[in-house]
C-alpha cells in the first residue's frame, strides 16, 4: 500500500486535517515520516509526503492506527513525556530508523506526542545554535495543543 495515497480519515471535532498538515509540515523540514499521537498511543495523524523516510514499525502504527504496546516503547513514552524538549531515541529493532520525539502540552498538561523518523535534518535543528525560529519542533508544536485537545483523548 502506498501511504502517500491514503486519505486523511476524519477525526473527532474535524481536527484531522490540521493535525495531518502539522505532521506534513514537520516531515517537509526533516525529511522523515512524522506521527502525531494521543496519550493512549493512538496515531491521530501522520505525514504522507513522497520520498519521506519510513520504516516497518511506522507503517504498522499507521495502518493499525495505534503504536504496538511493548515494554521498551512504554519506557520511551515516559521519557518523552518527562522531557522539556526533543528526545533522541535508540533504535530498538533491526531495520528501524532513528527517531526523535517531543511531548505536546497545553501549559503543563500533556496532550500527546510528535514522533519523527529523522532524515537529513534533525527534529531539533537550529536548537544547538539558539535559532528557535528554525527548529521544526519548536515552530510547529504550539499549533498542536488546540487540535489534540479537541480529539477527546483520555489522559494517562
Amino acid at each position: 500500500m502506498d501511504l502517500t495515497d491514503t486519505p486523511n480519515p476524519p477525526g473527532p471535532g474535524g481536527t484531522s486535517e490540521e493535525l495531518f498538515a502539522l505532521a506534513n509540515a514537520v516531515a517537509a523540514v526533516i525529511g522523515g515520516s512524522v506521527a502525531v499521537e494521543d496519550l493512549d498511543h493512538r496515531v491521530l495523524a501522520y505525514s504522507s509526503l513522497p520520498g519521506q523516510r519510513i520504516d516497518e514499525l511506522r507503517r504498522r502504527g499507521i495502518l493499525d492506527r495505534r503504536v504496538p504496546d511493548e515494554p521498551e516503547q512504554r519506557r520511551q513514552y515516559r521519557e518523552v513525556l518527562g522531557a522539556s524538549g526533543v528526545v533522541r531515541l535508540p533504535v530498538l529493532a533491526p531495520g528501524e530508523l532513528p527517531r526523535a520525539a517531543a511531548a505536546v502540552r497545553a501549559g503543563d498538561l500533556p496532550l500527546g506526542t510528535i514522533w519523527a523518523i529523522e532524515g537529513e535534518s534533525r527534529l531539533d535543528a537550529g536548537r544547538r545554535t539558539g535559532a528557535a525560529g528554525r527548529c521544526p519542533a519548536r515552530r510547529t508544536a504550539p499549533a498542536a495543543p488546540p487540535q489534540l485537545g479537541r480529539t477527546g483523548s483520555a489522559g494517562p
